[in-house]
């Protein structure tokens, strides 16, 4: 007698009305993460949950832990995903533009930013709010992106932020700890403007991001012009 699948069993390869199994899992994931965006970031992590999330993604409970372990590991897919659209965004606004033309580059490079926080009004809310108060190793992962976008600003603004300014003089320019000033105080407008209500236009944001930018790079762009 053939053992008898439960229901919770996957079966790969088997297809319903044309689609596998495989595509139907990806399918509801994406489904849940959507919700945790959502609901993340209009509730908080603590006040969410899997019955919540279900219900906003149309799912049952099966398919939550078909999927995640338990709120947290759909929290930090929910992050990664945000992390990873934010940087997608801001590589596909930079890609034509030099970095040796430091307002232009600047510029692209945050409205590309503010834009996606505008557009996904939760995700500012998960992004600073939440990430840090769910546990220990969200936070791990937190400054781990906040150095990964440090370290991408190091390299794609090499030209400007490997050469001390003019107007330094009196202690060692230190680019490194320069990019996480900036990266770090542009996540914490992000998070502010949000809490706001975005009472500001998304030009006055830039315009604002922008000069706190262009503070450290302004001299030498100029020189280099």
């Amino acid at each position: 007698m053939n053992a008898e699948i439960s229901p919770a069993t996957p079966v790969t390869g088997r297809k319903y009305r044309g689609v596998s199994n495989e595509t139907r899992v990806a399918e509801r994931r994406l489904k849940l993460i959507e919700a945790g965006i959502e609901l993340f970031g209009q509730q908080g992590f603590h006040q969410t949950t899997v019955r919540a999330l279900c219900s906003k993604a149309g799912l049952t409970e099966r398919y939550f832990y078909e999927s995640f372990e338990n709120t947290e590991a759909l929290f930090k897919a929910v992050y990664l995903n945000l992390v990873d659209d934010i940087r997608n965004r801001i590589l596909l606004a930079i890609q034509d533009v030099s970095a040796e033309n430091s307002a232009q580059f600047a510029r692209a490079a945050l409205t590309a930013f503010f834009s996606y926080i505008q557009n996904r009004p939760t995700s500012a809310f998960v992004l600073v709010n939440e990430a840090l108060g769910v546990s220990r190793e969200m936070s791990g992962l937190s400054l781990q992106t906040l150095n990964s976008f440090v370290d991408l600003l190091l390299v794609l603004g090499s030209p400007l932020l490997q050469r001390k300014p003019e107007n330094v003089s009196s202690f060692s320019f230190d680019p490194t700890l320069i990019s996480a000033a900036l990266v770090g105080g542009t996540l914490n407008m992000a998070g502010r403007w949000a809490a706001d209500g975005f009472q500001h236009p998304l030009e006055y944001v830039v315009e604002n991001a922008s000069a706190m930018f262009m503070a450290v790079l302004k001299q030498n762009a100029t020189r280099k012009q």
